[in-house]
């Protein structure tokens, strides 16, 4: 098995929720974390 970097991110306070106008996070622009949340995370 090749060695490859790996990054732990805690992010303690940050919730996931359903999208809507009211809800900061899905609103923002967080294009990295949009795409790590859809291609690496939550695999455990």
């Amino acid at each position: 098995m090749k060695n490859r970097p790996v990054c732990l991110i805690i992010m303690d306070g940050y919730g996931l929720d359903k999208p809507s106008q009211i809800n900061a996070i899905s609103i923002a622009k967080k294009p990295n974390l949009d795409r790590i949340l859809l291609n690496m995370a939550l695999k455990l």
